[in-house]
């Protein structure tokens, strides 16, 4: 999209894209292998990511977060957690 708006709703987007009066185009108007994955998804990525079979389809977690954050090295563990003792966060 032009003006790399997020909607909420595929409607509000529809709305938008239709609208006579055209809007402008994104100052952050970068390719796509130069994008911020903090930005959002693309569309391509949201495709992939409701496919629910087919080459493909997402099917662990390495597989996930690399579609998600392809700049990233380190691939976290889904598993690790801080635990957080009984008596609560010590907040003073």
């Amino acid at each position: 999209m032009r003006c790399a708006k997020g909607f909420a709703t595929a409607e509000l987007l529809e709305v938008h894209c239709k609208a006579i009066q055209v809007c402008q185009p994104s100052a952050r108007g970068v390719p796509e292998e130069e994008e911020d994955p903090e930005d959002g998804m693309s569309t391509a990525v949201e495709k992939q990511l409701r496919s629910r079979g087919g080459k493909d389809k997402i099917e662990t977690w390495i597989q996930l977060f690399r579609l998600l954050f392809p700049k990233d090295f380190r691939i976290p563990s889904p598993c690790k957690c801080t635990p957080i003792p009984r008596g609560g966060l010590d907040t003073g």
